[in-house]
């Protein structure tokens, strides 16, 4: 017997089971997509069997219904999906990490990491509409929270991949929700989420306790808490740094410019080694000052690279990875503009050159205008460009503030979790106890100085004593 589909689209929509529009030569999605358009309108045929035994042999051979819980988990992947396949790159999850792409079918792998899933796929729909209420999606990030913390008692799994993977969904659910966040920076909750990551990230790479084809996964983690480094005193990059980059450092493909040469102070080993160096600047002022130098030959090739790369994701029929590789760039940008503009603050600590002062005025300049270039990415895709506006705040306060702190102020209002301005003031505190530092060994030298010139007055007071004649 045959059945007859309604369904009427061409070959290419049915088989991503997408609505088609049936536009003749070629429907919408085809000619988007360049892809060959075939089938629209084609009745199809399905032919089923009258046997009366097969059928009822096959009835047989159905298996019950799902539970309650494995429709929920399909529920949850199938959001995941939908999520995934969103057509609008400022909601593009995949600014995250290029991994979770793969979390759909790691739905089911473990109970902590189900929940962070869930937490993380409601989440999204307050983020997306501020409409939409975040009582179900608070529920579901506590939920996932008390999932963790139970994973966590087991020793076995305490430093597995799939905990990690938990702690930075919901580290990104608490940005997303602001649920009892006090900002970025320590002491925060976001920033108590990365220091766990970077313990766990320890421990796994000392024990060798991953999957290496966890290894992207790993990579996405290693990166973002090298970067927090940065700003957080509390994560310390020792000697596991070196173990971990020698695992992971190949992991992820690195940006290039159009000459196809890559960044290196892009690299995360180089940024790794930038994060020890400014933890003792006075044992390390040499070494800071060649990585500023490599930072100031490399900025403007990868801000021509970037140029390029984001007038193409802008252009009118542009791909899916033609708008990811503009986002990388933009993301490139702010990484590159946060580390100059720490490297500079504390060389200027040390040094009186008046082209420091303008390298600082210039990367205000150049933050200021990424912020604004950027913008049409909001929320998710320009989140990094946040970093960079916030340096500057810290690093020259009285330059363009308040441009800077408006811009902040918008970027801020997209995730009520963080605070922003609560960055600027520990860092800010940061570059001012080096300042007093270089200021105590400035007196220190000063007293020294004045002393010897006291001694050798006081020598030569005693040389002319002995020449000179005695009274009578």
């Amino acid at each position: 017997m045959a059945g007859v589909p309604k369904a009427l689209g061409c070959d290419a929509c049915r088989k991503q089971k997408k609505k088609c529009d049936q536009a003749k030569p070629a429907c919408a999605r085809c000619t988007r997509l360049k892809l060959q358009c075939t089938g629209i309108g084609v009745k199809r045929f399905v032919f089923k069997s009258e046997n009366t035994q097969a059928a009822k042999k096959h009835t047989k051979a159905v298996a019950g219904p799902s539970s309650a819980l494995s429709n929920e988990k399909t529920l949850v992947a199938g959001n995941l999906v939908h999520i995934l396949e969103f057509d609008n790159p400022g909601y593009d999850i995949s600014t995250y990490g290029w991994f979770v792409k793969d979390l759909p079918r790691h739905v089911g792998s473990s109970k902590p990491l189900d929940a962070a899933i869930t937490a993380f796929v409601t989440g999204f729909g307050p983020l997306k509409d501020r409409s939409v209420s975040k009582v179900d999606a608070l529920d579901k990030y506590i939920f996932a929270l008390r999932a963790l913390r139970e994973g966590m008692q087991d020793p076995g799994l305490a430093f597995s991949a799939d905990n990690m993977c938990s702690i930075y969904l919901i580290s990104i659910c608490q940005e997303w929700l602001g649920n009892g966040g006090t900002g970025i920076g320590v002491g925060s909750v976001n920033s108590k989420h990365h220091e766990v990551l970077a313990y766990l990230l320890q421990n796994a790479i000392l024990k060798s306790q991953f999957n290496p084809s966890d290894k992207p996964f790993m990579h996405t983690i290693f990166s973002i808490v090298v970067f927090e480094s940065f700003t957080n005193p509390n994560i310390q990059l020792g000697p596991w740094f070196w173990q971990a980059l020698s695992v992971l450092g190949n992991a992820a493909r690195p940006l290039k410019s159009g000459d196809g040469t890559s960044f290196a102070s892009l690299n995360i080993g180089t940024m790794g080694e930038m994060s020890c160096l400014i933890r003792d600047p006075d044992r390390y002022l040499y070494q800071i000052q060649c990585a500023y130098a490599l930072i100031q030959t490399e900025h403007p090739r990868l801000i021509r690279a970037a140029e390029e790369a984001v007038a193409k994701a802008k252009a009118s029929g542009s791909t899916f990875l033609q708008r990811r590789m503009g986002i990388r760039f933009h993301a490139a940008i702010a990484a590159m503009l946060t580390m100059a503009t720490i490297l500079n603050r504390i060389l200027r600590s040390y040094d009186g050159d008046p082209l420091l002062m303008s390298d600082a005025k210039r990367f205000v300049d150049e933050s200021i205008a990424l912020g604004r270039a950027a913008s049409y990415n909001r929320p998710i895709a320009a989140s990094a460009v946040a970093s960079p506006l916030a340096l500057s705040l810290a690093a020259l306060e009285g330059y363009r503030r308040e441009e800077v702190e408006e811009l902040l102020v918008g970027y801020q209002t997209d995730f009520p979790g963080l605070n922003y301005f609560s960055d600027v003031k520990m860092v800010r505190r940061g570059f001012d106890d080096i300042d007093k530092n270089n200021q105590r060994k400035d007196r220190g030298v000063q007293y020294c100085s004045e002393e010897q010139r006291m001694t050798r007055q006081s020598r030569i007071f005693q040389s002319l004593l002995l020449v000179l004649p005695a009274e009578s």
